[in-house]
């Protein structure tokens, strides 16, 4: 959330109708927020200086909150006020209200660290903000909850305080899909509790993001090959892509579409539904197929696996699979030598590039089916 708007997108930030307001530093005052900035006007000159960083140096402000206020104040033509708010390296529980806390900090004292200390952030970044009438949030966040398994509770923990808070029981939560990456072995987990989250809590939303590409100003590292698999890959495990202007009008469309009830068509990627096992294939149903699922290359769909349930060393063996679509919202999948599959997995490598979507353009996401998490007979 703190990569900063680019050059171009300053030269078009004469918007007087968008207000921006920062919240940044390391030192707990009785206000509850530090190192502040705003409200501002937004223009080309205010926004270079008016994101995070220190008393001396700001960053310019949040691209990916700035291209989301920008295109729901065009849409709506309504004023909209952003705030930013955001710290490299947090957790879920970072931000959320913890009894205790507070205890552990000193007025005007700096502390260190921030960061994966429950409360911590919300102390000394947010707390000042409570009396505020927020309209929604858009969250992006998780890379450090990589190998938190318990992060869909946490992240589902820190919504329902942070509605408390602001006294609002559906407060909009929109969320980005993290990129690919092989950062704290990847972000399998965190895929995994997104949907969870935005399957079982009310009024959330996640902007799909397999297609964003890392690295370079060009779109990103090259598409490589799997050795193992053979299969195709992200070329670099960088966890802070490019293309955040594509995240950012992605959770535009999802505000607009489910907060503002303004129709954007097809809002979410391909998501699982639920499997079921015919002889020696097994047919996935995937949920938000708009017009029906494609491959974006026109070639069959890769990256599935299916198991038998043979294990080895107590980790199941999966085998790459074939697969076909043979309905709008339908996959059939089987491999040669798997007679009696039983479990059926998609895109589960941390640098996966699929070419599952749906008409509409909106990649897919990845899913495992031997853990049976509850949100898959809860749609959506």
């Amino acid at each position: 959330m703190g990569r900063a708007v680019t050059g171009e997108q300053m030269k078009t930030a004469d918007l007087p109708l968008i207000r921006l307001f920062g919240s940044d530093g390391n030192t707990p005052t009785a206000e509850g927020i530090d190192d502040t900035v705003g409200w501002l006007v937004c223009t080309p000159e205010s926004i270079r200086t008016a994101g995070n960083g220190s008393r001396e140096k700001r960053r310019p402000f949040t691209e990916v909150g700035f291209v989301f206020g920008r295109r729901l104040h065009m849409e709506l033509g309504v004023p909209i006020g952003l705030f930013q708010m955001n710290c490299g390296g947090s957790t879920a529980k970072d931000w959320t209200p913890t009894e205790g806390a507070a205890d552990e900090l000193t007025l005007g004292e700096p502390v260190k660290p921030l960061t994966h200390k429950a409360g911590r952030l919300y102390e000394v970044r947010m707390r000042g903000t409570v009396p505020m009438t927020v309209r929604g949030v858009v969250w992006y966040q998780g890379e450090d909850d990589g190998r938190n398994s318990r992060y869909a509770e946490d992240f589902a923990a820190m919504i329902a305080a942070w509605r408390r808070l602001y006294r609002d029981p559906n407060l909009p939560f929109a969320f980005a899909q993290i990129a690919q990456t092989t950062y704290a072995s990847g972000m399998l987990r965190v895929w995994e509790a997104q949907q969870h989250v935005m399957h079982t809590v009310p009024h959330t939303g996640m902007a799909v993001s397999n297609d964003i590409y890392v690295g370079t100003k060009n779109g990103g590292f090259k598409q490589r090959t799997d050795e193992k698999s053979g299969l195709p890959i992200a070329g670099g495990g960088n966890p802070h892509p490019t293309g955040k202007d594509k995240i950012a009008e992605r959770l535009a469309r999802i505000a607009l579409h489910e907060t503002y009830g303004k129709d954007q068509g097809v809002i979410y990627g391909p998501m699982y539904r639920a499997h079921q096992v015919a002889g020696d294939k097994v047919r996935v149903t995937f949920q938000h197929v708009g017009s029906g699922l494609k491959t974006v290359d026109d070639a069959a769909p890769n990256w599935f696996e299916i198991s038998d349930g043979t294990e080895d060393r107590n980790v199941l063996v999966y085998q790459r699979a074939q697969a076909k679509i043979v309905g709008k919202d339908t996959v059939e999948v089987w491999a040669d030598g798997v007679a009696a599959p039983k479990h059926v997995r998609f895109g589960w490598h941390p640098l996966a590039r699929f070419n599952l979507a749906n008409e509409e353009g909106l990649p897919a996401v990845s899913f495992r089916t031997d853990t049976n998490p509850r949100w898959r007979v809860a749609g959506k």
